[in-house]
This record gives structure tokens, sequence and C-alpha cells, in this order.
């Protein structure tokens, strides 16, 4: 888990941007041998984890820049996020990752393709947030930055941005697509289960009341 939290100091350190994140990356690569392979690349836990960011408080666009570093070879990746009227969004993405071997085996390396793979993509609408109110997803959400080469894995999130009522998250939240297709599955299921035992009683008890049908034109024996 990372967090990561961006103020304004020209307004009295003002919350502009927070964020408690798991983060990874899909990156696909053409390898030396002719054919195309995935590395999944983890982002470490970070220890530079504020920033600041003159007047962030008012802008309309924010921007975090993390930094990092496997075997010694630096990984970086921005977060572009957009305000659009009352709400927010992930609106660019820029990575840039260190062709190593060690995560990316096999890759194709040449003066042509240099040393590093480069990914941007400046025109998404991901993780739309309401102003005032935090993004909160514990569901596993993927972000394509550029298709069949670049995909985002994002979990355990919770995010807010351009305006804070206090000096951490809002209690107001929103929750993501997936969160709550799975908070109504639930109850779907428990009434399903109820409504089948309360069917199996029904039965049970019909079976058990019903009275016995004596043999007409005999007599017992």
């Amino acid at each position: 888990m990372n967090s990561v939290e961006m103020r304004d100091p020209l307004s009295n350190n003002t919350l502009c941007l927070k964020a408690v994140f798991s983060l990874s990356f899909k990156v696909y690569y053409n390898s030396s041998l002719g054919y195309v392979k995935r590395a999944d690349v983890f982002l470490p836990h970070l220890n530079e984890s504020s920033f600041q960011s003159p007047n962030c408080s008012l802008a309309n666009s924010l921007t975090i820049h993390l930094k990092w570093a496997w075997y010694s070879n630096d990984d970086e990746a921005s977060f572009v996020f957009t305000a659009v009227n009352d709400t927010y969004i992930l609106s660019g993405v820029e990575a840039k990752f260190y062709k190593s071997p060690e995560i990316f085996p096999d890759i194709l390396v040449s003066n042509k393709t240099g040393m590093e793979l480069d990914f941007s993509n400046n025109s998404l609408n991901h993780i739309i947030g309401r102003k005032g109110y935090s993004y909160k997803c514990r569901s596993v959400e993927d972000i394509t930055v550029n298709r069949n080469k670049l995909v985002i894995e994002v979990s355990q999130l919770q995010f807010q941005a351009f305006l804070f009522e206090s000096n951490s998250f809002s209690h107001k939240a929103r929750s993501c697509p997936a969160d709550d297709a799975g908070s109504r599955l639930i109850p779907i299921t428990v009434g399903c289960v109820l409504a089948g035992f309360i069917v199996m009683l029904v039965v049970s008890y019909i079976v058990v009341t019903r009275p016995e049908k004596k043999p007409r034109g005999y007599e017992a024996l």
C-alpha cells in the first residue's frame, strides 16, 4: 500500500490531493524471440509521499509523479487528474520502464528501440469522482493506457482531489461500480438462500401433517 498527498504551500498548506492505493503495471513488450510477452511491474513502497505544489488549490489540473527503482534502474509514472465542473477524472498517464532483463526477460534491445519502454495517453476518462467526495474502490480496477501495451491495475483505492472540507478524506464517499455490484449481490444471495429455506420448511410441514390414507373395502389385518 502507498499513500500520496499534494498540498499548496501558498495557501496555508491546503490539501489538494490525497490517495491511498496498491498499484501494478501489466507491461507488454516484444521479445528477442519474435513474440509478445507480458511483465508485471509492482509499485514498491515509496518513501516520498508528500508533495508541495504552489497554487494547486486554484488549479483545474493536478499531476502526481511517482518514481521508483528495481535492480538499481529507475522507473517512473505520471498521473494527471482534471476537474470537470463538479467532478474530477484521471485524464492522462505517462510511464517509463527501464529494460531490465530481470523484469523483462528476453526483451528486444537495439539502438533503434533504446533502453526504455515509453507509454502515454492523455485522453483517458477513469476514476470519475465528485468534488467534495472521496472515491473508494476495494475491488481491482484495470485502466487501459495503451491497448495490448500497458494496463494499470489498481486496488484498495481511496482518492480525493481539488476540494477538501477537512485535512483528510471526506466522510462522503462514492464507490466504484465493481464494489457497488458486490454490495448488491450479497443481499440477493442471502435472500435466495432464505427463500429456499422457507420453501423447504413449507414442504416438510405439508409432508408431516398430511393425513394417512386408509384402504377402502378391506380391513386391516
